[in-house]
């Protein structure tokens, strides 16, 4: 969990552990939702065998 950081300014070391920790977290987000989409991606053939 990112918190917010108050005293970002863009310009310290501080900042870029925070940009990092931003891109890691969204990486992440977008990497398991992939994973998700792909299970369920061929749930609609799966629903019209059960018919």
């Amino acid at each position: 969990m990112i918190k917010e950081n108050k005293s970002f300014t863009g310009k310290n070391k501080d900042d870029l552990k925070y940009k990092k920790e931003i891109i890691d977290n969204v990486t992440e987000f977008i990497s398991n939702y992939q994973k998700d989409v792909n299970d369920y991606s061929n749930i609609g053939g799966e629903l019209d065998a059960l018919d």
